[in-house]
């Protein structure tokens, strides 16, 4: 079993075998993406898994090197542009990322793949940057595509969240009869920042009857707290490209 995890140096393998139970330490390596170090752990979690097939094992770590380095790519072809939409704000503009087709592939297949392991049935796409994303997850993964819109897009019933954004406020609407109790969701946003949208989405999601929400994102501002306040409510938050 492959463990890849932020941290570097300074996670070790005691500390690695105490948080994860039955498990018994094998190696590890230090990889590093986006000017950040990753921890790559070789790990036994069971008895059966100690005949350890070398040959999967170096795929697997060559394909987290591999998304390492199309990351780093995706990077640059994000445009940073100041004082967008109003003064002090830094907006990162993904239009010249879905504009590089190679950047957008890569996108889209990184997703997929941090995901696919993961329980949902619904892919809940956040307008409207959430929505290049959500769609072709869902397409990839044969699920059901929900939107979460602005106001006054939807046609039918919707029910609303109100929430803060770091330049204003907003709510977002979801149809009523797009979620069940007892689906389970993804939530799909572009960008995190004060988490506020993505926070409103998987708050509503809960309350129309979702068991369970996942989220992603491709980008995440953790200075502005977001996606750690996020993760407090609903676990892991996984984001590709950091600021």
């Amino acid at each position: 079993d492959i463990l890849i995890t932020p941290g570097g140096d300074n996670i070790s393998p005691v500390k690695i075998e105490n948080e994860l139970s039955n498990s018994k330490f094998i190696d590890q390596s230090i990889v590093y993406g986006d000017n950040k170090p990753y921890l790559v752990a070789l790990l036994v979690l069971s008895e059966e898994n100690l005949n350890i097939n070398h040959e999967q094992i170096e795929k697997e770590i060559n394909k987290v090197n591999q998304n390492l380095a199309k990351i780093e790519q995706i990077k640059k072809t994000i445009t940073i542009v100041k004082d967008y939409p109003i003064k002090g704000i830094v907006f990162k503009d993904i239009t010249t990322l879905l504009e590089n087709p190679e950047a957008f592939k890569s996108t889209v297949d990184i997703m997929v793949d941090k995901v696919k392991h993961l329980d949902f049935n619904r892919v809940v796409g956040v307008e409207s940057r959430g929505f290049f994303w959500s769609g072709p997850i869902a397409y990839a993964l044969s699920k059901s595509f929900v939107l979460a819109r602005k106001p006054g897009k939807l046609p039918r019933k919707a029910a609303e969240k109100f929430f803060s954004l770091e330049y204003g406020t907003n709510t977002v609407h979801i149809h009523e009869d797009a979620i069940s109790k007892g689906d389970k969701v993804l939530v799909v946003d572009d960008l995190i920042a004060t988490g506020g949208t993505a926070m409103a989405t998987a708050e509503l999601c809960q309350e129309l009857g979702a068991s369970e929400v996942h989220i992603i994102a491709l980008i995440d501002l953790p200075k502005l707290g977001g996606s750690k306040k996020l993760a407090e409510k609903f676990g892991e938050v996984i984001t590709l490209i950091d600021y």
